[in-house]
């Protein structure tokens, strides 16, 4: 349940830690012990190692509605799960854009922060 980010106002989602829901894969491998969730902020000061996995949502609205259980049905989230690849810098050596690596829907460029409003990852410990 935590991989997919289901979320139903039910007792299973309900049941699982509020610190992983809506997470995707970064939950769903934290939670189970085989690495360290990283926020927002810890992404865009370079924490990631290559091979994080990642989960993002357009809108923090959205987000937070799957983490408390909403019906789905009722819901158009639009949340998305992809890998890290790289940090990309400006001239100055500040961070300004990840690669990552996608199915095809976005590889194409490297994605910046106002791409999307919520920003999760997992960096592998196994």
């Amino acid at each position: 349940m935590l991989y997919a980010s289901a979320s139903a106002p039910q007792q299973g989602w309900r049941s699982l830690p509020e610190k992983y829901r809506g997470k995707g894969n970064a939950g769903a491998i934290a939670y189970a012990g085989m690495g360290t969730l990283v926020d927002s902020s810890g992404i865009w000061s370079g924490q990631l190692r290559p091979g994080a996995l990642m989960q993002v949502w357009r809108l923090k609205e959205d987000y937070e509605l799957v983490v408390q259980g909403v019906d789905v049905k009722k819901l158009d989230p639009y949340g998305h799960s992809f890998i890290f690849m790289d940090y990309v810098y400006d001239k100055d050596n500040v961070i300004v854009g990840i690669k990552i690596a996608d199915q095809g829907f976005q590889s194409y460029r490297p994605l910046v922060p106002s791409d999307y409003e919520v920003w999760w990852a997992v960096n592998l410990s196994i």
